[in-house]
């Protein structure tokens, strides 16, 4: 898989990925202290965010689905969170741009950092390892982040804004407490 086949995507429980588009290289940040070139021709697509001094391969743009999209409490005005995974990047060092997130700044100057897992290989979550950079630019919100992917060709990598817990996972810990506390059941006020 070349660069060009690089998936970004989020059509699994939980992930609320909106879009996303490929930064050219021509209007990518410049890498280890060079300036941003943020001119390109197509104003959408712009890097808002400051240079990471990290150097990188390819970069991307990422919009997030507002909260609760998709669900019957109807979406609502915050984007809090994101959840996405990406097929190819094999090898390379890629930079997200996260576009349209809440407010976080307090979060990361506190230490938070994202977290992600390759499947197979790396299959439990952890932090990423670079620290990410964010900055508010008229009013918006924006976070970026650097990850070195794995040399694994058939392997599939996630990312989220902290540790996800999906309704699948919430329904089958339910269901092993239900059958541990199947006892349970049969109490009432009499027998307890």
């Amino acid at each position: 898989m070349d660069d060009s086949q690089i998936v970004l995507f989020a059509d699994f429980d939980s992930g609320n990925m909106a879009r996303y588009e490929r930064v050219p290289k021509t209007s990518q940040s410049q890498p280890a202290g060079g300036q941003s070139s943020n001119l390109v021709e197509n104003s959408e697509q712009i890097s808002p965010v400051q240079p990471i001094q990290q150097k990188f391969d390819i970069e991307f743009n990422v919009w997030t689905r507002p909260d609760c999209d998709g669900t019957p409490a109807g979406p609502n005005p915050n984007r809090t969170w994101f959840y996405f995974g990406v097929r190819g990047g094999h090898g390379k060092f890629i930079k997200f741009n996260l576009m349209n997130l809440n407010r976080q700044g307090r979060l990361f100057e506190m230490g938070m950092l994202p977290v992600f897992r390759t499947v197979p290989g790396h299959e439990k979550w952890s932090r990423i390892y670079i620290k990410p950079t964010w900055q508010t630019i008229d009013n918006q919100f924006y976070m970026s982040f650097i990850h070195r992917f794995s040399d694994r060709k058939d392997s599939i990598t996630y990312f989220a804004f902290c540790f996800p817990h999906s309704y699948e996972e919430c329904q089958a810990m339910l269901h092993e407490y239900d059958k541990q506390f199947e006892y349970c059941k049969n109490l009432n006020a009499d027998n307890w």
